[in-house]
């Protein structure tokens, strides 16, 4: 019995922290998953269901609000294998890119990242083939392990003085890539 009611209290705080809804937005039809927690949105996807359907085509402009909140994080697979987005621009509010969330958007060539981005997740942009070029906001503190693996037409990047922590194998498969500028003020490189 009492583990059914310490199940049951669970079931309730994670439905009362965070609960699940869609939007549709009327400009372009685009249907957005995303999950209020607390004061603040997070768009997110699972696996291979992306955080909009109908997979994008092109550009995509992340709302900077959803359910009446500010959409402050770009949650794990929000965008996997949306093969066909081209660019994407995130919007000012966003603080955090989570693992997996651009991984395999073989066709993004652009990513505009606001300044207020301070994390980028694991794997965020892995298999990005057609990215040209990041632009790393200069709040970034923490850079994910592969984050931008497989990115063979990468061609050079700045890391931020902000950053402290980069992951293991951020650049691996960056076959095009001829400059990395690591600031001084990192402190952890993972192997």
């Amino acid at each position: 019995m009492k583990k059914r009611i310490v199940m049951f209290l669970a079931a309730a705080m994670a439905a009362v922290c965070a609960w699940a809804d869609t939007w549709t937005d009327p400009d372009t039809g685009y249907r957005w998953t995303y999950r209020i927690r607390g004061n603040t949105a997070e768009i997110y996807g699972d696996h291979y269901l992306p955080c909009i359907s109908p997979r994008p085509t092109s550009t995509v402009t992340v709302p900077s609000m959803l359910g009446g909140k500010a959409v402050t994080s770009i949650g794990e697979y929000a965008f996997y294998l949306c093969a066909d987005l081209t660019s994407v621009t995130i919007g000012s509010g966003v603080t955090s890119i989570g693992q997996f969330a651009f991984c395999y958007c073989s066709g993004l060539t652009d990513v505009t990242m606001p300044e207020s981005v301070t994390y980028i997740g694991n794997s965020a942009f892995s298999g990005c083939s057609s990215l040209t070029s990041v632009t790393i906001p200069d709040n970034v503190t923490n850079i994910g392990n592969c984050a931008f693996e497989g990115c063979s037409r990468l061609t050079s990047v700045t890391i931020p003085d902000g950053v402290t922590s980069i992951g293991c194998a951020i650049f691996s498969g960056c076959s095009g890539l001829t400059s990395v500028t690591i600031p001084d003020g990192v402190t952890s490189i993972l192997d």
